[in-house]
């Protein structure tokens, strides 16, 4: 279920649970995900299990297609909850209030994934 994917991510945060859930919860993150085109491309690619189009149009997801599934209408990249990119800033600015260094902040994203995350956390913490 999302929410076990969204409550886990949260108890990664074990200082003020609630702020977070100002940011996303289940509903937020179904929501916003049917709201991107580029992830209900990959949904539809992972239902109909055909990732013949993601190649050109979407490489990133191509590659990881394998890895990728649908749940209680979310993706997921193996056990990780993928975060649209409407929600991903919040999340960067509220890891790097936390806790600055780039380590820290990759320590604490085990149970989320977008493509590139691990990047832009880097240049978060740097900036």
């Amino acid at each position: 279920m999302v929410v076990n994917a969204v409550h886990e991510y949260y108890n990664a945060f074990d200082d003020d649970e609630s702020t977070f859930h100002v940011i996303f919860d289940d509903k937020l993150v179904s929501l916003s995900t049917a709201n991107e085109t580029t992830l209900e491309r990959v949904k539809g690619a992972g239902l109909t299990r055909n990732s013949s189009f993601l190649k050109t149009k979407e490489p990133y997801f191509f590659r990881a297609f394998g890895h990728l599934h649908v749940k209680a209408s979310c993706l997921f990249y193996d056990n990780r909850l993928i975060i649209p990119k409407s929600l991903q800033q919040a999340i960067l600015h509220r890891l790097h209030e936390d806790h600055s260094g780039a380590h820290a902040m990759l320590a604490r994203v085990s149970n989320i994934w977008w493509p590139h995350m691990r990047r832009e956390i880097r240049l978060r913490a740097q900036g």
